[in-house]
């Protein structure tokens, strides 16, 4: 379906603002310290159990199913509302102020990172049981995340998230199938025209 050569089909198309990244945003970035510090120092008898703790049940169940149905249906929103996508845009905003320039990323990559960080993060769900401790499920999101901000840095934020960031293209992959399509297509352009540039097409 995702590759179909038949004809276009013309869509209705409307003009948008989303109004919702930073709301979204600032839900997105409050859930993820509660579920650091419920990961990292939440104590008692129940604060290890997977459905007491915020950190499995938000990452296991709430994120990584929502994720897919959630761009599937809407688009690729996780781009506005992902506090990683956040941070690595403003490094990479702090860093050209300074003239800084990023590394070339290796074309001939591509997304395979992705790939394989996808099957790492599948293993870890069904197979590696510790990943279903929430201390130890915590300090691997925070590797995730300095790693990602530090390749952010290095070869911008555009290619590393378009790349390299599990969940980032897992969310636009889904978002290819869905019945919503934001115009432009791509979320960097999207983010870097004018509100009344962007439309939405069902």
């Amino acid at each position: 379906f995702a590759v179909d050569e038949g004809p276009v089909r013309e869509r209705r198309s409307r003009p948008i603002s989303l109004r919702l990244g930073r709301a979204g945003l600032a839900v997105t970035t409050l859930l993820l310290v509660w579920a650091l510090a419920g990961g990292l120092f939440a104590t008692g008898d129940e604060a290890g159990e997977f459905f007491e703790n915020p950190m499995t049940v938000l990452t296991w169940v709430d994120f990584w199913v929502g994720l897919g149905v959630v761009s599937f249906l809407v688009g690729y929103v996780w781009d506005f509302i992902s506090p990683l996508s956040a941070a690595a845009r403003a490094v990479d905003r702090a860093l050209a102020r300074g003239d800084a320039q990023p590394f070339r990323y290796p074309e001939r990559l591509g997304q395979w990172p992705a790939v394989g960080i996808l099957l790492v993060w599948t293993w870890m769900e069904l197979i590696w049981d510790k990943a279903k401790e929430p201390r130890t499920l915590a300090l691997i999101v925070l590797a995730y995340l300095v790693v990602s901000l530090v390749g952010s840095a290095l070869f911008g934020a555009a290619a590393w998230l378009g790349n390299v960031e599990l969940f980032t293209v897992l969310s636009r992959t889904f978002a290819r199938f869905g019945v919503i399509e934001l115009d432009p297509r791509d979320p960097d352009e999207w983010l870097g025209v004018a509100p009344s540039e962007r439309t939405v097409c069902l």
